[in-house]
């Protein structure tokens, strides 16, 4: 084989090289990284509140998409909001709650929160929620129900 042959040879391997390797980058780079601190629930009269803080610790960006218990029994869960308006609170529920690539997004009293209708014993200590997010897909965490003095409901 000729040395200009060689030569070329050569040139395309690195061109490979590097088109695979920027493509691993940019997947990289594009991936979000989800972990969930602090998740806690409240049981109001007529719901179950749960709070949590959604950590992205990856470049791109990540939506929760939507939630539901799993155990010890099987509901469905609403992601919402709390609107003030004229001096009076509301919730609205929302589609998706989005986390920007290496921040973080609280659930909380007052702002966003995950919802489920219903009434609850007060006997239920934990929970089995299942997140579901737009690209990290499903999350099973255990939440830990909190009694209404430590948090603040709406």
């Amino acid at each position: 084989m000729s040395m200009r042959k060689q030569a070329i040879l050569v040139i395309i391997a690195v061109v490979v090289i590097a088109a695979a390797g920027s493509y691993i980058a940019w997947s990289y780079l594009q991936a979000p990284s989800i972990e969930i601190h602090d998740a806690r629930a409240v049981i109001t009269p007529k719901a179950l509140a749960i709070y949590m803080v959604i950590h992205n610790h990856g470049f791109g960006a990540d939506c929760l998409v939507g939630a539901e218990i799993a155990s010890p029994f099987r509901a469905e869960a609403e992601l919402h909001e709390t609107i003030v308006s004229g001096g009076t609170a509301s919730m609205r529920r929302v589609s998706s709650i989005c986390i920007a690539g290496r921040s973080k997004v609280d659930l909380a009293p007052g702002g966003h929160h995950i919802m489920v209708m219903g009434n609850f014993s007060r006997e239920i200590g934990e929970l089995t929620l299942i997140l579901h997010f737009q690209k990290s897909g499903d999350i099973a965490i255990k939440v830990t129900i909190a009694s209404e003095g430590e948090i603040h409901t709406h």
